[in-house]
């Protein structure tokens, strides 16, 4: 029996007579369609962006009104663009917006390039793509055609578009939040879909129900994911059919009446349980199908060929494909996300995910269902495989600032992902390997710059002992003379009284003035040594001093980065609560930057810049 839910697919325009709860959203996009040619839509992933055009906006227009052209980026945006141009109008000839034009010329009814999941070109794009891109896009803006630019994408990547600006600046002066269906809409779409698909919830009907489907959906957070919603009832719908109604005659073209029990939501389970168990269950189902055609596939198969289609961000991959002798093979630039299969078990296994609805696809691509399979997926992930992303996104973050920043890995981070180098590909292998040079480098300087500060300790220390051993020399040398000193002494008492008397006085004065050197040269000896010592001590303190005011440069460097980094985000949240309207939180965020600013900012040219910028977005 097929159910009347969605499932992980989206609604289109031939759902619109069950497509509920979103009347409002519907009424506000169409108006904002003819009011500019140029629309931001975003929200949060399972708002149900794709459906609110798709089926919402669609059923608004007449045939003749629109012309939209779905464009997802697939292996470049560009060629994305350019391909669904030319299979809509293959004779078109010359650039983008002169292809628009014949477009337009040809049909006589208005473009609309929807450019869904836009998110795609920042989490797989890389620069040039995406400069490419924004210059199109310039162009078909500065040419005034009739064509109108749907841009959606999900809120945590509207940051990434703020270096569009500069070429394009009416960026977001129209845009739409697409708000998470609050819990009375939600009621509002599982009493409609009830009455319209035949589903009985009690006789009064009893709408502690519908409260239990949204608690096991929601998981107690507010709002709701519709393709949650979509997926439970989906599978709570098949249960109660094969449990109640199997046996009996379906009346074509209507609904078998059914009834969801309280009992029978409550033991359903939650929508974590719902999908874990049904991927589960059909990675066991397909994996048993595979090992028919070939027993000694492993049993991580069909769990490996999924992660293909999640980025290393937990997001959707799409993958290119082709035909080969009636088999379904993935690009072979993109055969490196999958494990080493045959082509025959590859190609049955992504038909199966096909059949199971986890995967989807169109003549030239194929992709998951939904993010919500991708995260699920994700999670999953082993410790291995998950170390193996985490080293994969720091690197892609590594290289996208590494002209600003010049900023390569860490030494600590080297030797924690030393074991996953292996697994990377040829460009995060040369970022590995410039890294550990840098820091090789580095360190050798380090090396050297303690090697010459040593060898300068070493000069002073032997210049002291230098000076030491000169002062032992004439300390040696007074004694000498000392005892010869004596010697004579002895021999002068050999002559007379008068001489002897004389003798002693000559005697007496010489050692005397003998005494008064030798103090003297002690004296110059200990001179000279306190100066060594002082110029040792005097280099140590002065070593001392510029490591400290290095420690001391680069903590206030550090300081002050983190701080400009903090008020660069508290500018942007503020100028996206701005632009949402939210005034309140948007004081926030500017008071907690001016507070920054005062207090570390030292710079006064910085200071009075970034006073500046708060002052015109407080405008």
């Amino acid at each position: 029996m097929k159910s009347p839910f969605k499932f992980l697919d989206p609604f289109t325009l031939s759902d619109r007579d069950a497509f509920f709860g979103r009347d409002k959203e519907i009424k506000e996009l169409y108006k904002l369609v003819f009011k500019t040619p140029l629309l931001l839509i975003y929200g949060l992933s399972g708002t149900g962006k794709t459906s609110l055009i798709q089926c919402g906006l669609a059923s608004q227009f007449d045939g003749p009104d629109w012309l939209p052209l779905w464009i997802r980026r697939q292996t470049n945006l560009n060629e994305s663009l350019a391909g669904a141009l030319k299979r809509v109008l293959p004779s078109a000839e010359g650039e983008i917006p002169a292809q628009i034009s014949q477009l337009y010329r040809h049909y006589l009814r208005p473009v609309f390039l929807i450019f869904d999941q836009f998110e795609e070109l920042f989490i797989l794009g890389k620069p040039e793509e995406r400069d490419q891109f924004v210059n199109t896009l310039k162009t078909i803006l500065d040419d005034e055609l009739p064509c109108t630019i749907l841009l959606m994408m999900r809120e945590e990547y509207v940051g990434q578009l703020y270096p569009f600006e500069k070429a394009i600046p009416n960026l977001f002066d129209f845009r739409m939040r697409v708000e998470p269906m609050d819990t009375a809409n939600v009621k509002t779409v599982l009493r409609d879909s009830f009455q319209k698909f035949n589903i009985s919830i009690g006789n009064p009907p009893q709408e502690e129900r519908l409260d239990e489907i949204i608690q096991n959906v929601s998981l107690g957070r507010s709002g709701i994911e519709l393709p949650y919603l979509q997926v439970y009832l989906d599978l709570l719908y098949r249960e109660d059919f094969a449990r109640t109604s199997s046996g009996q005659n379906v009346i074509e073209d209507q609904w078998p009446r059914l009834e969801f029990t309280r009992e029978e939501i409550r033991d359903f389970g939650t929508i974590t349980n719902v999908l874990e168990k049904f991927l589960k269950e059909q990675q066991e189902r397909i994996l048993a199908q595979l090992m028919k055609q070939d027993p000694g596939i492993p049993e991580s198969t069909v769990k490996l060929v999924l992660d293909g289609f999640v980025t290393d961000e937990g997001t959707k991959r799409p993958i290119s494909y082709g035909r080969q002798d009636g088999l379904r093979i993935p690009d072979k630039a993109q055969m490196k996300y999958f494990p080493p299969l045959s082509a025959p078990i590859l190609s049955s296994c992504l038909k199966e995910l096909e059949a199971a609805k986890i995967l989807r696809s169109d003549d030239d691509n194929i992709e998951l269902a939904h993010d919500s399979l991708a995260h699920i997926i994700d999670q999953s992930r082993t410790d291995e495989q998950r170390q193996l992303n985490n080293i994969k996104v720091l690197i892609r973050s590594l290289l996208a600032n590494l002209s600003k920043t010049n900023e390569y890995m860490t030494r600590k981070q080297l030797v924690m992902f030393e074991n996953s180098y292996p697994k990377l590909n040829e460009e995060e292998k040369l970022f590995f390997e410039k890294s550990k040079q840098y820091r090789d480098n580095e360190e050798k300087e380090a090396l050297d710059r303690e090697k010459k500060r040593n060898e300068e300790l070493q000069v002073a220390l032997n210049e002291a002992q230098a000076a030491k051993q000169v002062a032992e020399t004439e300390r040696i040398k007074a004694n000498e003379e000392k005892t010869r000193a004596e010697k004579n002494a002895l021999k002068a008492k050999r002559f007379s009284y008068a001489a002897f008397a004389s003798l002693l006085i000559v005697v007496i004065v010489g050692y005397l003035l003998y005494i008064a050197e030798e103090v003297r040269v002690k004296n110059e000896q200990e001179k000279i040594a306190n100066q060594q010592k002082m110029k040792l001590d005097s280099m140590k303190i002065q070593q001392t001093q510029l490591e400290n005011l290095a420690n001391i440069k680069k903590a206030e460097e550090n300081s002050v980065s983190l701080k400009e980094n903090q008020i660069s985000v508290l500018l942007g949240k503020a100028i996206n609560f701005k632009r949402a309207e939210v005034r309140d939180e948007m004081k926030i965020c500017l008071d907690s930057a001016r507070t920054i600013i005062e207090i570390h900012i030292k710079d006064n040219h910085k200071k009075n810049s970034l006073l500046k910028e708060i002052a015109k977005i407080e405008k």
